[in-house]
């Protein structure tokens, strides 16, 4: 089925993405390029928890973390979710892709500047890694 996805800023300083499917209302997943895997629940504010009630219509009863590539800087987020929201629309895992910030820069200077378009230039590579989907890193029941 098809997918909502909404771009969340975080406290002014962090980009993640929602993603809910239309057939399925009660769970939200969250792509977040700064996970702290030993405490993934941190990821869950108050914030996400209103944002993905308001995604779904109060519907929401599950959010969970998604696996994502994770972002080495603290600066690349906002690319990371464009990279992650660009996967999920064509259908694929975000985990199943490798994202480098300058090829993601690259690619979106090259479609604004329509010297290609979307459909043209894939924005990250499939990983060299067998494609799986993984279950989520962490789920919190509401």
């Amino acid at each position: 089925g098809g997918k909502v996805l909404q771009v969340l800023n975080i406290n002014r300083n962090h980009w993640i993405l929602l993603s809910s499917n239309l057939t399925s209302v009660e769970r939200v997943d969250v792509y977040d390029s700064n996970v702290n895997f030993r405490n993934p629940e941190s990821s869950i504010t108050q914030e996400v928890i209103s944002a993905a009630r308001s995604l779904r219509n109060e519907d929401v009863k599950f959010i969970s973390i998604r696996v994502s590539a994770q972002q080495k800087d603290s600066s690349s987020c906002g690319l990371f979710c464009l990279g992650n929201m660009w996967a999920l629309s064509t259908g694929m895992e975000p985990m199943n892709f490798d994202f480098s910030p300058n090829d993601i820069r690259k690619c979106l200077l090259s479609i604004f500047n329509e010297e290609v378009s979307v459909d043209e230039k894939p924005l990250g590579r499939r990983s060299s890694k067998k494609i799986i989907t993984a279950p989520p890193v962490f789920t919190l029941k509401l």
